[in-house]
């Protein structure tokens, strides 16, 4: 097998920023790992054996690979080998007509985004360097480093929607990211109880509820799933979108029953009047959650603070729920509206599911006793973008934490280079590994579901 530091990255002889960004960052990690650097060439250059083609050049026609590009794929992105060629390129296209200038904070908008996920990936997992980490680990230099045969990687919509749940036996959960809509976060966590019931935290974007419900489907092994509980912790669409697509399409509800719903919607004034995301787009999505006993014969459940929903082995308690207050309520938006809960494993494990929550909800976090915070396992607040605070985590005391997250968000890109993207995830991590988290312990959808048993072992310092 050939030796990475046997190649050379070819860019095309015009390469977009996106992708010179590309292979100087692989360039970079390339001679970090192996101490060669890479011959760079543009691909007028006659091709050789050992080639790693970053980005759109003419070296795909050569080798008869065509892919599908557009702009709707901006984040999207392949890894894929011909022959003993490596082609590592994204699957978007620069706008036809460049935006008029109307501020000066705008971004480098190439099409090539995707192109630099792809560097990332590879580097992650072919040289092995979790350059994320960087400041906490080290990493393993290695002259001899092989370029793994058929290393391969689709990245884009139509391979995603392929997926299959992960097999576990007994009580587990899964996270699940969106696969329509790849560049962005979703909440969809589903748990399975030792009996194989169901309890849905709430359920994703709209696009992806089909694909949902086919997971589901495999996880319970059943051609009509029964979601026992529904918690939905508030009114933004990669949270609501699932159920409102079972309220919108008859075809597809017929498909999965949901028992109940349990929620802790605020006053119509919050989504109209009061909120920083206050407009009369909401009101639509309540009036259908409002509908839903008689559209899906589901039972709708108000949440208080200490409600226990049990299922099985499984119990969730609510911790937290938005307050009523007027003032309050000025104070929030859409993210501090959520409903906050732990889950309780039999065993004593337990796992805080912090939703979007920040800084009204940390506050209210605060005021706590501590031990009703305390867990092995956390869903990290809102997707690790901007949510509770350092002290929050300090008290949760936290082993495990999971990000649902989208590739995008998880290297903090926006398409100027990682850390471009600038919503807090590094802090976050920050503040997890000052705390001694173990790289391990750290796990995120921007490759994929996650799926994990209950109780979960882990390993501690």
């Amino acid at each position: 097998m050939p030796k990475i530091r046997d190649y050379r990255i070819v860019l095309a002889e015009k390469p977009t920023y996106n992708e010179r960004r590309a292979a100087a960052f692989v360039r970079s990690a390339v001679r970090l790992i192996t101490g060669k650097t890479l011959e760079t060439v543009s691909d007028s250059e006659p091709p050789i054996p050992y080639e790693i083609v970053i980005g759109k050049t003419t070296r795909e026609a050569l080798d008869g690979l065509f892919l599908e590009r557009s702009r709707k794929s901006l984040w999207e992105y392949v890894i894929r080998f011909v022959g003993d060629r490596l082609y590592l390129t994204g699957l978007g296209l620069p706008a036809e007509e460049e935006d008029p200038y109307k501020h000066p904070y705008g971004i480098i908008d190439d099409g090539a985004y995707g192109t630099s996920i792809a560097a990332y990936r590879f580097t992650e997992d072919v040289l092995g360097y979790d350059f994320l980490f960087d400041a906490y680990g080290s990493y393993t230099e290695n002259p001899d480093l092989v370029m793994p045969a058929n290393y391969a990687v689709d990245h884009f919509k139509d391979a995603l929607e392929q997926d299959h749940a992960p097999k576990l036996e007994g009580t587990g959960f899964w996270a699940v990211p969106s696969a329509r809509v790849p560049a962005w976060n979703m909440g969809c966590l589903i748990f399975r109880s030792r009996e194989g019931r169901i309890v849905l935290i709430d359920g994703g974007l709209q696009s992806d509820a089909p694909r949902i419900i086919r997971l589901l489907q495999e996880i319970t092994g059943k051609e009509t799933p029964v979601i026992d509980a529904l918690l939905f912790t508030h009114l933004h669409p990669d949270h609501y979108g699932f159920y409102r697509h079972l309220c919108l399409d008859e075809a597809l509800r017929e498909k999965v029953r949901i028992k109940a719903f349990y929620h802790h919607l605020l006053p119509d004034t919050f989504y109209s009047t009061h909120s920083k995301e206050k407009g009369p787009e909401w009101q639509e999505v309540l009036d259908l959650i409002q509908a839903s006993p008689e559209i899906l014969g589901t039972k709708l459940c108000t949440v208080e603070e200490g409600d226990v929903i049990t299922v099985d082995d499984l119990s969730f308690k609510v911790l937290h729920v938005p307050s009523h207050e007027e003032d309050v309520m000025k104070t929030m938006n859409m993210n501090d509206s959520s409903v906050i809960y732990r889950m309780d494993h039999e065993s004593g494990q337990r796992m805080l599911l912090l939703a979007d929550g920040e800084w009204v909800v940390s506050n209210a976090l605060s005021k706590l006793p501590p031990d009703q915070l305390r867990a092995e396992l956390v869903q990290v607040g809102h997707h690790g973008v901007g949510n509770v605070s350092h002290e929050i985590y300090r008290r949760i005391g936290g082993k495990v934490f999971l990000y649902q997250v989208s590739p995008r968000f998880w290297y903090s890109d926006r398409g100027e280079g990682q850390g471009s993207h600038v919503i807090g995830m590094a802090r976050n991590l920050h503040w997890l590994m000052e705390d001694g988290a173990l790289r391990e312990n750290i796990l995120d959808t921007s490759r994929g579901i996650v799926a994990r048993p209950l109780p979960l072992s882990f390993k501690t310092k």
